[in-house]
């Protein structure tokens, strides 16, 4: 029983690192240029960075949930609700923002040391989506929401299995990302990157739409 509970959480885990990783501003721009001009191992060293960013702040947000989890089970109505509606507010914002590729960046040149320069693409993109702490506003919500954060008996456990399935499912969006872009590399442009955006609003909305729903008639 309580494997499947891990299996559970890993599951949503996944789903978490794959809806904080997938709109797109400025780290997944620099991953669409990478992928495009030097191929999709260019293209995963951004993602790795970013992913590793995203581990930090998913941590964050799960030691301050873990803070505060006492709190859920008073206020969980509450916490539902506001998280919902922040993402709400979110969608409004992927929904209503342009894309804009600055078109200043140099091509994509080899380099003679190849692991001093994944080194430099990794930590570029580390800093470039830390600099983001946004992000963080979005894994609390999703935690609250998909109630990701448990009080179990093996809570090392627990938390190893969660913080696998948020960088699992981060590194498979850039997978995936860099796969649809390499294989539409010609056609992909800044309006594919707005359906990205579009598409994230939809799921985020389902799931924001659903917690409303489950408060107003719990």
């Amino acid at each position: 029983m309580l494997l499947f509970e891990f299996l559970f959480t890993f599951l949503k885990g996944i789903l978490i690192g794959m809806l904080v990783s997938a709109p797109m501003g400025p780290t997944g721009l620099l991953c669409l240029r990478e992928t495009t001009r030097g191929g999709r191992r260019q293209g995963m060293l951004v993602g790795l960075g970013a992913t590793l960013s995203d581990l930090v702040y998913g941590l964050i947000a799960y030691w301050g949930v873990g803070i505060v989890l006492n709190l859920l089970d008073e206020y969980s109505s509450s916490l539902r609700l506001g998280g919902s509606i922040f993402i709400l507010g979110f969608c409004a914002i992927l929904l209503t923002r342009r894309v804009t590729p600055r078109e200043d960046e140099e091509p994509v040149q080899a380099h003679p040391l190849k692991s001093v320069y994944s080194v430099k693409k990794v930590s570029g993109s580390f800093f470039l989506t830390l600099s983001n702490p946004f992000i963080i506003l979005l894994f609390l919500p999703l935690y609250t929401r998909l109630e990701f954060v448990r009080v179990v008996k093996l809570q090392f456990v627990e938390f190893f299995v969660a913080m696998a399935g948020i960088g699992i499912g981060c590194l498979l969006w850039w997978v995936i990302l860099t796969y649809i872009v390499k294989k539409l590399s010609i056609h992909f442009g800044v309006g594919s990157l707005e359906w990205i955006n579009r598409t994230v609003a939809f799921i985020l909305i389902v799931i924001a739409v659903m917690g409303i729903y489950s408060v107003a008639f719990e």
